[in-house]
């Protein structure tokens, strides 16, 4: 498995995200949603946030954050490293408190696939 953060990583998530088509009815006359997550306290070498953004054509993650953010999710690295590698459920963070949520919850639902793309082991092809 790629190291979280690292380019390669990035390209197995995107990847794996890249086969899921989000629902017509979640976009309510908006052209794509944007969930940004952000991590302040990492490493200054790497991305401090991601942007998920799901189209009528599918879903995509990059590096960095958005300004059109519907949603955004501000969670410490090492839970987001923890999440990442498997370790602990985005359930689990939620429900301790570790991930902080701004914006509309419900506009999650459309990325709950791309969510657990990240902390999934993606395969190769």
């Amino acid at each position: 498995m790629a190291d979280f953060l690292s380019a390669e990583w990035l390209e197995d998530v995107n990847r794996a995200v890249s086969r899921e088509i989000p629902p017509a009815d979640v976009f309510s006359g908006h052209p794509a949603l944007r969930v940004v997550m952000e991590m302040p306290d990492g490493p200054a070498n790497l991305p401090h946030a991601l942007t998920l953004t799901a189209e009528p054509t599918g879903f995509s993650v990059a590096v960095g954050d958005h300004l059109a953010a519907d949603v955004i999710l501000r969670i410490p690295y090492t839970d987001a490293q923890n999440l990442a590698n498997g370790h602990v459920s985005s359930s689990a963070l939620l429900r301790e408190g570790h991930i902080k949520v701004r914006g509309d919850m419900n506009l999650l639902i459309p990325f709950v696939t791309v969510l657990a793309s990240l902390h999934t082991p993606a395969s190769t092809d």
